[in-house]
């Protein structure tokens, strides 16, 4: 089971695609980020990283969970 890219442990292979992915992430509806179910739960897990948390939110990048009371 791996809960990174590469393995257990983050790699900037993490960082670095999560950088690139998030801004496309941030645009998705609700629906959208759940049928991404994956990819959506790896994107929440690195961007709440102690010191990544900061720096996605200071570049404008935080991915909202998404309401799955709605239809």
């Amino acid at each position: 089971m791996k809960m990174f890219l590469v393995g257990t442990n983050i790699t900037a292979a993490d960082i670095i695609t999560c950088l690139y992915v998030a801004p496309y992430f941030k645009e998705l509806m609700d629906f959208q980020k759940i049928e991404l179910n994956n990819a959506f739960r790896w994107i929440d897990h690195v961007q709440h990283l102690p010191g990544l948390d900061d720096l996605i939110n200071n570049l404008g990048l935080f991915v909202s969970f998404p309401d799955t009371s709605q239809e």
